[in-house]
């Protein structure tokens, strides 16, 4: 998105309930970033009953992520100077399955994408069977 941040559009993720049966799912993605890149996700307004996203150590859940494009910190793999992407855990909680709307926003730009979690978008393949 923006040539700034991958986000899973090809297939749904898989959204698990924790122990509790009546909490929120989580599905778990990195996040990648390509190096330097400064950009905003946000969830939008109708969304925030049923959406929180987070990444990084420690992942607060938030619905307006800022990535300032500063230098790596809390990756998943180490940093290496030469690599264009970083990757960084974390992921999107829900209230329930759905094709959720994640808005980045990079200077004047910005841009909508669908991201199914626990249930598939138009066009996405299907989560994964729960393991």
């Amino acid at each position: 998105m923006l040539d700034r941040v991958a986000l899973p559009t090809d297939r749904a993720l898989q959204a698990n309930r924790s122990a509790d049966p009546g909490a929120a799912r989580f599905a778990k993605d990195g996040l990648y970033i390509r190096r330097g890149a400064s950009f905003d996700l946000i969830v939008p307004d109708d969304w925030h009953d049923r959406l929180t996203i987070n990444w990084g150590s420690p992942g607060k859940p938030t619905h307006h992520l800022r990535v300032p494009g500063c230098r790596p910190t809390g990756t998943i793999n180490p940093v290496n100077e030469k690599d264009a992407w970083l990757v960084y855990a974390g992921g999107y909680t829900v209230s329930e399955p759905a094709c959720v709307a994640l808005a980045v926003k990079a200077g004047q730009s910005e841009q909508t994408v669908r991201i199914g979690v626990g249930a598939a978008c138009p066009g996405q393949a299907p989560p994964p069977p729960p393991a």
